[in-house]
């Protein structure tokens, strides 16, 4: 036998087959990958080659699209001051604040840059803090214009408003004081389900609101649900992702822990399923009853009970996550539940739902965690 095709096979190795042309001389070890041949070597480069073009072409499109959107404002210099609400609380003082916002997108509209005036209010969310956040980051909405806002002179309003963070995701010559409390926690991230900021964000609510480190897992379970349903209803692009926003108050004063989950996609009743379970619907019956089955409103019911399915796989185990949320809504401990996506605002779980006159693009998920 050839000596160059004799090796020693020692623990953990086997020995080699003759070296040849067609075949690279390689000890086959359980942690070492074997040679590529040159053939495979060139198969694994195109393959790279193409996913990186394809990233490429992806993205040219995105800011495409991003470009597309923009526009120049009509004097540089100019802002359009609107003043907010005085109760400028989402969740209790909804018409109002979709309006104030319809108002400003109008208005950007038309390239007109705007200022938020804030400084009057009397009443101030976390949820609405989060919502306008969500909106000032969202070119969908700024146009790429700039963008102009003042603080609440009220001094708890402002403490909130600070302790928010608002200011981090805008320009400012304030700086703020340093926040050792961290009593606002705000993350945004793309599309995935991230296990680990739910689980830093539960920690920290139930350790603010029972005042010891127990397991809660209604809290952890409805923000994953959250997280994986943004994937479901945020687009009806799969080429566009729109980023989720998750606000978490610990309130200092009563215990009480509120959350907001936010995305401003297409919100729930615009999605593919839905759609065209209401077209469905109406298919059946529109001659007999006559009635508007497209009015959102008549299906809450049927979505909340898991009849209608929202995964985009039409997988029946996967899109059930809104009968989920609404089944952990009920836990003794979690008040004030409140749904906004689309004209609906929906109670859980009561399923007491209400139509707007705006309209939201997107979905607001708002609950409190009550010692």
């Amino acid at each position: 036998m050839n000596d160059k095709s004799i090796l020693i096979a020692k623990e953990g190795h086997q020995v080699a087959q003759p070296h040849t042309a067609e075949a690279p001389l390689t000890i086959s070890h359980p942690h070492k990958k074997r040679t590529l041949t040159k053939k495979e070597k060139k198969a694994l480069y195109f393959s790279i080659r193409a996913r990186r073009e394809l990233r490429k072409r992806i993205k040219r499109k995105r800011h495409g699209k991003k470009e597309r959107l923009r526009l120049y404002p009509k004097k540089r210099d100019v802002f359009i001051s609107v003043t907010a609400p005085i109760n400028f609380s989402f969740i209790k003082n909804t018409e109002e604040v979709l309006e104030y916002f319809r108002i400003m997108t109008v208005l950007i509209s038309e390239r007109n840059q705007v200022e938020f005036d804030l400084k009057d209010i009397k009443n101030l969310t976390p949820d609405a803090i989060a919502l306008l956040i969500a909106k000032i980051k969202d070119i969908r909405f700024t146009r790429g214009l700039m963008i102009k806002g003042n603080k609440p002179l009220k001094k708890p309003l402002n403490r909130i408003f600070e302790e928010s963070g608002f200011l981090d995701h805008v320009k400012s010559a304030y700086v703020p004081p340093k926040n050792d409390n961290h009593l606002l926690i705000h993350q945004v991230t793309r599309k995935k389900v991230d296990s680990e900021i739910a689980k830093k964000v539960c920690e920290r609510a139930v350790e603010h609101t029972f005042k010891q480190q127990i397991k809660f897992q209604p809290i952890y379970k409805i923000i994953i649900e959250c997280m994986a349903n943004t994937d479901n209803h945020a687009s009806l692009n799969e080429e566009v992702k729109y980023d989720w926003w998750l606000f978490t108050y610990c309130e200092p004063d009563t215990g009480v822990t509120s959350f907001t989950f936010l995305d401003l996609g297409v919100g729930i009743f615009n999605i593919n399923p839905i759609s065209s379970y209401k077209d469905s619907l109406l298919t059946k019956i529109e001659n007999i009853t006559r009635l508007n089955l497209k009015d959102n409103m008549r299906i809450v019911p049927d979505l909340f009970s898991g009849q209608i399915y929202t995964s985009k796989t039409k997988d029946r185990r996967r899109g059930q996550g809104l009968p989920d949320i609404k089944a952990l809504s009920s836990n003794k401990n979690i008040k004030n539940f409140t749904i906004i996506t689309n004209n609906v605002k929906v109670e859980l779980p009561s399923l007491k739902a209400t139509s707007l006159k705006n309209k939201l693009n997107g979905t607001l998920l708002y609950w409190e965690l009550h010692p």
